[in-house]
Parts: C-alpha cells; sequence; structure tokens
C-alpha cells in the first residue's frame, strides 16, 4: 500500500506547545500532518513560497504579526493557500472579521472538534481547487489542439450559432472564395447557400441544436465568390464554440485528404496536450510494437529523462506555471528528435525516448548533447524565466531483445543513480556498461574473424599429446589457429568467446 504523504501546513506562533496541539487534534481526526513552526513573522514570506504549503494558520492574539499585512502578503504570492486565524476565544463578531480580511475561517484550539471539521473542509477546498485548476489548465491545451487541427483541416468547417457564422477556417474560406474570415463571420449561413435549399438546412440546424439529427449528409448548391453554384454535401454536428452551444457545418474534404485529418486527429488524442508527446499508454504500446520487430540497422536505446530538482522548482512555480514549465522543457527534447524517434511523457515530470542510431557511441554523443542544450537554455513558466539541468539515463536493446521492460527498467534505474549523484549527465548502470563494451569488442572480433575466412587466415596445427606413465603412442591434438593481417597467430582464447556469443563457430568448422 503506498503511504500517505503528510500535509504539510505552516503555523505562525511563538509557543511550540500550539504547533505539537495541532499536530494531535489533526492526526486524531486522521489528517496525517506536517506542521512547520514559524516563531518569526519575518520569515513568512520565505518559508510561503518555499514550503509549498496547503495551509496557514495565525495565531492572532500574540501579537506576532498583524494580520492585514499578513493576508495582503499571502494574496500576493500565494493566494490559493487557505488561512485559518487561531484565536483564544471567538464570537460570530470576531469570525466575521476574520472572514472580511480574506481568511477562510476562524477557530480556537479550545474547540478541538470544530477545528478538525474545519481544517477537514478547507483541505478538501483546497485539493478541489488545485485539482480544478490543473484540470482547466489541461483542458485549455486540449481546446487549443483541438482548434489547430480543425484550422489545419482539409475540411471545410464553419461554427454556426443562431444562423450565423461564428468562425470558420482556412478551408472553409477557400472552398467558399474569401480571402480573410472577416469576410465570412457574421454573416448568415443561408447566404452561402441556394434559396431553394434554406428550407432544409434550416430545419437541420434547428434539429441539430436540439440533438435530434442523427447524422445524415445534406446535398445544398453552394454560393460561391466566383459566381459558379456546386453542389456539395455536408454535416451538422452539435458542437461548443466559447463556451455556448453551436453547430458545426463541415463540408468533407476529398478521400485523400480526409485519411490525413483522421491520422492528424488520431494523434491528438494519443498526445499529452501539454507537451505533445505520447501519453504514457499510448507510447509503451507503440514502444512494444517497434522493439517486437526487429532493428534494420545500427543499435535501439530507451532514454528517461527528468529535469534536475523538479521538485524545487514546482514549489517555486505553482502548480499551473510547472506544467509551463514541463511545455517547455519538452518542446527543447522535441527539437532534438530525429525521424524515427519514438517520445512519451511518462508520468508528472519524466519523458521516455526509444532512439535508434548507428552505434553505441552515437546514442551516447546525441544524449550528452541533449544535456548540453537544455543546461544552456532558458525557460519560460509564466512570466518568469529559468535555467535548469537535466539527468538522462539509458536503457540498450540488445538486437535480440524484444520486450522494453528490461531495458525500460535500466535507462529509469540509470536516470535515478544520475541524480544521485549531481545530475547534469548521462547515466548507464554498471552492468549495461560492461554488455556495451563487450558488444563494441565483439563487433570488432566478427569483422576481423569474417575478413579471415574470406581471406582463408585459419590454419590448423598439430600438438603432440605425451604419455606421462607409459610408451608414446604418437597422438596428437588437432587445434585451430587465425593469423592476423601481419600473419601472426591469434590465439583461440582472443576470439572464439566472440565466435561464439555471435553464431560464427559453424564457419570456422567448416
Amino acid at each position: 500500500m503506498k503511504p500517505i504523504s503528510a500535509v504539510p501546513m505552516i503555523a505562525l506562533t511563538r509557543s511550540q506547545d500550539n504547533v505539537e496541539a495541532i499536530n494531535k487534534a489533526l492526526r486524531n481526526a486522521g489528517h496525517p500532518v506536517h506542521v512547520t513552526w514559524l516563531p518569526d513573522a519575518r520569515d513568512l514570506g520565505d518559508v510561503l513560497t518555499q514550503a509549498s504549503a496547503e495551509m496557514l494558520m495565525l495565531f492572532a492574539d500574540e501579537g506576532i504579526v498583524d494580520l492585514a499585512s499578513a493576508m495582503d502578503f499571502r494574496a500576493r504570492f500565494t493566494p490559493e493557500v487557505p488561512v485559518l486565524i487561531v484565536r483564544d476565544k471567538l464570537d460570530e463578531n470576531e469570525i466575521a472579521k476574520s472572514l472580511a480580511l480574506g481568511a477562510q475561517d476562524a477557530v480556537t484550539l479550545g474547540n478541538v472538534p470544530r477545528l478538525q471539521l474545519v481544517v477537514g473542509r478547507e483541505l478538501r477546498t483546497f485539493r478541489l481547487d488545485r485539482a480544478l485548476s490543473a484540470t482547466l489548465a489541461s483542458a485549455r491545451e486540449a481546446k487549443k489542439q483541438l482548434q489547430h487541427i480543425v484550422e489545419s483541416s482539409t475540411d471545410a468547417i464553419a461554427q454556426v450559432q443562431e444562423g450565423i457564422i461564428v468562425d470558420a477556417n482556412p478551408a472553409w474560406l477557400a472552398l467558399f472564395g474569401y480571402s480573410n474570415p472577416e469576410e465570412v463571420v457574421g454573416t448568415p449561413l443561408m447566404d452561402a447557400f441556394d434559396p431553394d435549399d434554406h428550407a432544409a438546412i434550416k430545419g437541420a440546424l434547428v434539429a441539430s441544436m436540439h440533438g435530434k439529427w442523427s447524422g445524415h449528409t445534406l446535398r445544398a448548391s453552394a454560393l460561391v465568390v466566383s459566381g459558379h453554384h456546386p453542389s456539395l454535401e455536408f454535416q451538422l454536428v452539435r458542437a461548443e464554440f466559447d463556451g455556448e452551444p453551436c453547430v458545426q457545418v463541415v463540408v468533407p474534404a476529398k478521400v485523400g485528404d480526409a485519411g490525413e485529418y483522421e491520422r492528424k486527429l488520431q494523434e491528438a488524442l494519443q498526445s499529452d496536450p501539454a507537451t505533445g508527446f505520447l501519453h504514457r499508454r499510448n507510447f509503451i504500446e507503440k514502444l512494444r510494437e517497434r522493439i517486437s520487430e526487429p532493428v534494420r540497422g545500427g543499435v535501439r536505446c530507451i532514454a528517461y529523462i527528468e529535469p534536475d530538482k523538479y521538485q524545487a522548482l514546482h514549489e517555486e512555480l505553482g502548480v499551473l506555471s510547472g506544467e509551463e514549465f514541463l511545455s517547455d522543457f519538452a518542446r527543447v527534447l522535441r527539437e532534438q528528435l530525429q525521424p524515427g524517434d519514438l517520445a512519451g511523457r511518462f508520468g508528472g515530470n519524466g519523458f521516455m525516448l526509444l532512439v535508434e542510431r548507428g552505434n553505441t557511441r552515437d546514442v551516447e554523443a546525441w544524449s550528452e548533447h541533449v544535456v548540453h542544450k537544455v543546461a544552456t537554455e532558458v525557460f519560460q513558466a509564466g512570466a518568469k524565466s529559468m535555467s535548469t539541468t537535466c539527468t538522462i539515463g539509458l536503457g540498450p536493446v540488445p538486437a535480440e531483445v524484444r520486450t522494453p521492460e528490461g531495458p525500460a527498467s535500466d535507462a529509469y534505474q540509470a536516470q535515478r543513480q544520475g541524480r544521485e549523484m549531481g545530475g547534469n549527465r548521462v547515466q548507464l548502470l554498471e552492468h549495461t556498461g560492461a554488455m556495451l563494451r563487450l558488444q563494441d569488442q565483439d563487433r570488432l572480433w566478427v569483422q576481423r574473424i569474417r575478413t579471415a575466412l574470406e581471406e582463408s587466415r585459419f590454419r590448423l596445427v598439430q600438438q603432440p599429446i605425451a604419455s606421462l606413465v607409459g610408451e608414446d603412442l604418437g597422438m596428437y591434438d588437432v587445434l585451430v589457429r587465425m593469423l592476423d593481417e601481419q600473419g601472426q597467430e591469434v590465439l583461440p582464447s582472443a576470439f572464439m568467446p566472440a565466435a561464439e556469443r555471435n553464431d560464427l563457430m559453424k564457419d570456422i568448422d567448416r
């Protein structure tokens, strides 16, 4: 079972007894809190911006801080953090004053049940707000991506509200002969079609808005700028534009173009909207498909990448800006990819890639280039600019391996190892490095062995077998030797292991 992480809270009070009382009361209520004791108000700014707190408790009767100033500071730097004002005694007037200052509520340590209920309520609200903010940010990114698909679609698409065109993509403008959106946005849809077809179109629009249109295709004569009246087939789909219901009028492109549109839409659904990389599940599916087939040439390697010290960055930036940073980080990674590379977002701040290069050194050189590129990049997150580094763990995929589990695990563990060593590096596990060195040696020996076979540079030698107990029977042991390029003998112990590992023994025996 995954352990429950402690809830970070800040208590601004002179007395450590108050901190222990809060800890005891909330833990008894099932809230595993971790209260940071802050006895000096001068440190409030640093703690609020660095501790990633989920609640701030101000002990008002101690006179440790001016409440209005503290609330103003919180509103400017961490407005999402809920505040509870703690007093020795409470009445409705004091609660109202606390609410007027911007606090979520006022409590006393003397009424423990109420303290527990109020804290539980505010923690739930804080987490729901945080989840909602993250969801809305993701939804905005998804909306932008889908809008991009509509704009780049070869299908002609117009958004219609109450019979008026409120948006049209470039394909719609081109179909009807307009040069810019201003010429069509704000005009009645009926102006684009022959009057004889208006009744059918109006009926279909009304039915679509009420969800009673079953996807039938309409045919009508279009009125294009050039004066032609082509007959068009189009579909009506109930949709949404700027938060309001609309009807999407779609004139499908040619079959070939429609296939491209479907491909783009499928790619968008499989990709993380914030980074453009494949979602974890879709990445794993494609990774399994790719590794199940032999590599056409060169070597394969799985790379796992994370920005270094991301937790500190996340706490500094906050939830929403943290996602903007990861989006910019992914942009830098995406710019380093080569055709055929497979990339996915593999968790909160992790990215996994499958790269295919000519040899192991090419993979390492590419990885080192990525690390250098990240270290020299200036990233944007909202109004903030920052620099960071990254660590890449490599998990080579041997030619005989057809499943990604082992190499992916090696890459993940290597990244963790590199991060613990200080980060800003490319890391291989020790056994992986040994395997790669062996493969490099094998590649050299395989080439030498094949060249020797082609040039008939293998020799048989006879070694006498002497008897230690009786008469010598004249027996010999027949051995094989390979001659190098200079005609010197190469002992079997040097080349035979590589020949055995690479299925060359039958050729040598022959």
